[in-house]
């Protein structure tokens, strides 16, 4: 648990589910007055648990600094 919160894969987690969240909700309402089909949503869906797993490996592999972007330092 520690190394997770170490690494900031907590934090990402949760701002990935809020975004997912909104996303979902917007696409509900949006697509029936774009017309668009009805495995819109379902497609999103996926889209966002596919996300969510790419999300969360470069989340634990990557740190984002003001320098850029670098590898995470492994626990000592």
């Amino acid at each position: 648990w520690q190394e997770l919160k170490r690494r900031k894969v907590v934090r990402v987690i949760i701002v990935y589910a809020a975004a997912s969240f909104v996303i979902l909700e917007l696409t509900d309402i949006v697509a029936p007055s774009l017309g668009l089909p009805d495995w819109t949503l379902n497609f999103i869906i996926i889209l966002l648990c596919v996300g969510f797993i790419i999300t969360v490996i470069v989340s634990w592999v990557y740190d984002i600094t003001p320098e850029g972007i670098s590898q995470t330092k492994p626990a000592n």
